[in-house]
């Protein structure tokens, strides 16, 4: 053996409990990397579940004004499952009883022709 090496292992004995307290550190930070990247994977599977299996999307966008015939190209784009074209808007709605007004979010899906336009459903209140 080389001096050098004996004197490593000299040093290394005398600071045991210093290198077993550097080799523990360092162990559990490798275990909480792992913990974490585990959990972090688990909740994406988990999330990705739930938008599939309750057909919630993935992207939403809000637009001014959209004419209704770019639905076709909409839909065309790849991995584009469905469009849907609904009036969404925010309206104060007055309860009865209720001194101050409620903020409602109300969503009027596209009408087939000869609806009544006024036929919309409350989401929230």
């Amino acid at each position: 053996m080389k001096a050098i090496h004996i004197k490593l292992w000299r040093d290394l004995t005398r600071l045991r409990a210093q290198v077993a307290t550097i080799a523990l550190v360092v162990a559990i930070g490798v275990a909480g990397f792992v913990g974490m990247f585990s959990v972090h994977e688990s909740l994406k599977g988990s999330r990705d579940a739930f938008y599939r299996d309750n057909r919630l999307a993935e992207v939403f966008a809000s637009v001014k004004r959209a004419p209704v015939h770019l639905r076709e190209r909409l839909a065309a784009l790849p991995g584009v499952a469905e469009v849907k074209l609904d009036v969404v808007f925010d309206a104060q709605v007055d309860l009865p009883g209720v001194g101050v007004f409620a903020i409602g979010f109300e969503a009027a899906p596209r009408a087939p022709a000869g609806a009544s336009a006024s036929a919309f459903s409350m989401l929230a209140a």
